[in-house]
């Protein structure tokens, strides 16, 4: 059986920055930043992670799918952050095992570098087999190459960033220049397989 332990990454860790504008939509009442839209930046932001490293968070694979829920997810909020602010949202992956990873989440409202709020999430890779069996499986490959620093996509410790922007399709090239990366079905890259 496969030990289910995480363990820290060492510092430096590998980061990603992805920049969110507050929608009307995502306030409440008070024109704050509604509590549960930090919840979907932190998602969008680990969605644009995995598509600057080639992959994705679901792929279907002969009715089987796979993805990354979420077993873990907080958020501490420290300032507002109101309509038509610019968020840059910066993810952290703090711990890691062979089956699911600890990511750290900073929220800053541009441009000032103080945070507005800390996150986290415990993300695994799950499978459903075609009988809807859920069942926990070793990370894909795109993720733990990032993860140990072997990716040109990811450097431990800087942003996630092709070499040259000719290495990248749109989604790395967009946040390589500091936008947040918008996923088109044309961009969605199935999970690579893993090894046996």
């Amino acid at each position: 059986m496969a030990s289910s332990r995480m363990v820290p990454i060492g510092s430096p860790a590998p980061e990603f920055a992805a920049v969110h504008t507050i929608e009307f939509a995502d306030t409440d009442a008070a024109g704050l930043l509604h509590f549960s839209a930090y919840f979907r930046l932190m998602e969008a932001t680990e969605h644009a992670f995995y598509r600057s490293l080639g992959g994705t968070g679901f792929a279907e694979d002969g009715g089987a799918r796979r993805g990354m829920p979420r077993v873990s997810a907080s958020c501490d909020f420290l300032r507002p952050v109101r309509f038509e602010d610019e968020v840059e949202v910066l993810l952290r992956v703090r711990k890691a095992g062979e089956r699911k990873v600890g990511y750290e989440f900073e929220f800053r409202v541009r441009p000032d570098p103080t945070p507005a709020a800390t996150g986290s999430m415990i993300v695994v890779h799950a499978q459903r087999s075609g009988d809807g069996r859920f069942t926990s499986a070793p990370l894909p490959t795109f993720l733990r190459d990032a993860i140990a620093g072997r990716t040109r996509n990811c450097s431990p410790g800087g942003a996630i960033a092709p070499r040259s922007a000719d290495d990248a399709g749109p989604a790395a090239q967009a946040t390589a220049a500091g936008q947040a990366a918008s996923p088109s079905p044309a961009q969605s890259t199935a999970l690579p397989e893993n090894p046996p």
